[in-house]
């Protein structure tokens, strides 16, 4: 675990996510699972697809998805 900071004094690298990522290691054969703000799962699993992971080694719920079934939960709900 390297812990990874954008602004502020730390212990961490003072960098992005994706920045630390491209940083560390070969991630060919792993399987990431993403999860956090979209432009940053966005962003770490292009470096992670440039660096060759597989796209089916990369994870993340899509964000449209969970809002759509969080509406249709409520809707639900409500009836």
């Amino acid at each position: 675990m390297i812990p990874v900071i954008t602004r502020g004094p730390g212990t961490g690298q003072d960098a992005t996510v994706a920045e630390a990522v491209a940083r560390h290691g070969d991630w060919s054969r792993h399987v990431a699972c993403l999860a956090g703000p979209p432009a940053m799962v966005g962003a770490v699993a292009d470096v992670l697809a440039a660096m060759g992971m597989p796209a089916e080694h990369i994870r993340h719920d899509p964000v449209t998805d969970l809002v759509a079934d969080a509406g249709a939960e409520r809707e639900g709900a409500d009836s």
